[in-house]
């Protein structure tokens, strides 16, 4: 998330909080699903609808987007997955899109628990449903290219990696991933550029520079490789994976 994203989900928050207290709670509820719709577990803006919901008498409640459960059942539905009981999870969204089938948040949540299960098939499904109902959702479109690396479908995940960086040009975890599915391709010159592209954006991404400076071995430019490894080693002292490759890198040059 950009600086700027950031700056406008902190101003949308404050001026719920600032609506509630002045009674003006529809604009509230309206700010906070404004946010949901972009951001489905954001915990503040899901922390701030259920207050309001316990905070007013029932004949006063300002229903919320009919689009998605009632704050406390999406509540539930995030412990639940926090608890690890994904199977649990999954049949909670199931029943939930029973009533709510064009939920951004439930819908979101089964993607990302199926493709943790290895559902492969059954997540790109449950992305391009996201995708059909917000086709401006950028992490619909990059969660969509990680379930189509895994399934081998390298240049599907690329065209999604795309799609999604087209819609958020500042996404550098869309070019990291980019850039992995085109080392897969063998395209390692245009992997490259994508490393770059998401270090130029999120320059402590030490996984970057490390595979930064995997293709860049491959590629045979060897001292600049090293360079890589060293800032990814930089940032994350602890990556043993770096050091070895920085060895392999190192020994290719002779410096043993």
């Amino acid at each position: 998330m950009s600086p700027s994203q950031q700056l406008t989900i902190a101003q949308a928050l404050l001026r719920a909080k600032v609506a509630a207290k002045q009674g003006n709670i529809a604009v509230a509820q309206h700010l906070y699903n404004a946010i949901l719709h972009h951001h489905p577990n954001h915990p503040i803006a899901i922390q701030g609808l259920r207050e309001l919901q316990q905070e007013l008498p029932h004949h006063q409640l300002v229903p919320t987007q009919t689009a998605d459960p009632a704050p406390d059942q999406i509540n539930a539905l995030i412990n639940l997955y926090h608890s690890g009981q994904m199977t649990k999870v999954v049949q909670a969204c199931q029943e939930l899109l029973r009533t709510y089938p064009q939920s951004l948040i439930v819908l979101n949540v089964l993607g990302a628990v199926l493709q943790g299960q290895g559902q492969l098939q059954q997540a790109v499904q449950v992305f391009d449903q996201i995708i059909q109902l917000k086709p401006d959702l950028a992490e619909a479109h990059s969660d969509r290219g990680v379930a189509l690396k895994k399934l081998g479908h390298l240049e599907s995940a690329v065209d999604s990696y795309d799609q999604a960086i087209e819609l958020k040009p500042d996404y550098a975890e869309a070019y990291y991933n980019r850039g992995v599915a085109l080392t897969e391709l063998g395209q390692l010159e245009a992997a490259v550029d994508s490393y770059n592209q998401a270090i130029e954006l999120k320059p402590d991404f030490a996984q970057a520079y490390s595979n930064h400076g995997n293709a860049l071995r491959d590629l045979g430019q060897l001292e600049s490789a090293v360079d890589s490894y060293d800032r990814a080693i930089e940032i994350q002292p602890d990556d043993a994976q770096a050091y070895s490759n920085r060895g392999v890198a190192l020994t290719d040059l002779g410096q043993l």
